[in-house]
C-alpha cells in the first residue's frame, strides 16, 4: 500500500512540475504569437489606407517602433524580476523601479502575472503606434486621448 501511494505521489509531482508549466508556456506563447499576427494585420489595415508616396515612410516608421509580443514574453519570463522587458516596452522609469527593488523578489511575482498580459499590452502599444505614424505620415496631428488632453 505505500509502495502505491508513493508512486502516485511521484506521478502526481511529476505532473505538477512538468506537465502543468510546459502547457503553460505553450498557452503563453500562442497567445504571444496570435498577437504578433493580430499587431501584423493592423499594419497592413493601416497601409492600404495610405498612398504610394506615404507607404516607405510609414513602413520605415512603424518598424522602428513596433514590438515583438513573443520576444516581450520571453524577457518578462526569464528577465522580468529585472525589469528588462519595461526597458524594452520604452518604459525606462518602470524598467529602473524594477532593478532597484529586484532584490525583494516583488518584481519577479509581478513579473510573473505580467506574462499573462503582456501580449495583449505589446497589441495595444503596436495598434497604437500604427494608428499614429498614419496620422504623422499623413501631416494631420495624432488623436489625442482623454488622459492626454489633462
Amino acid at each position: 500500500m505505500s509502495a502505491m501511494f508513493s508512486g502516485l505521489l511521484g506521478l502526481l509531482v511529476l505532473f505538477l512540475v512538468i506537465v502543468i508549466p510546459i502547457w503553460l508556456l505553450i498557452f503563453l506563447f500562442s497567445g504571444a504569437k496570435k498577437a504578433d499576427e493580430e499587431s501584423e494585420k493592423e499594419f497592413n489595415a493601416q497601409l492600404t489606407n495610405l498612398s504610394e508616396g506615404s507607404k516607405a515612410a510609414y513602413i520605415l516608421a512603424y518598424n522602428g517602433r513596433k514590438k515583438s509580443a513573443v520576444v516581450t514574453l520571453l524577457l518578462t519570463i526569464f528577465l522580468g524580476g529585472l525589469g528588462i522587458h519595461k526597458f524594452y516596452l520604452g518604459k525606462p522609469v518602470l524598467g529602473i523601479l524594477y532593478l532597484v527593488f529586484s532584490w525583494t523578489g516583488i518584481p519577479s511575482i509581478i513579473a510573473l502575472v505580467e506574462s499573462f498580459t503582456v501580449a495583449s499590452t505589446v497589441r495595444t502599444m503596436n495598434g497604437t503606434a500604427a494608428q499614429e505614424l498614419v496620422y504623422i505620415v499623413q501631416g494631420a496631428p495624432p488623436i489625442q486621448s482623454p488622459t492626454q488632453l489633462e
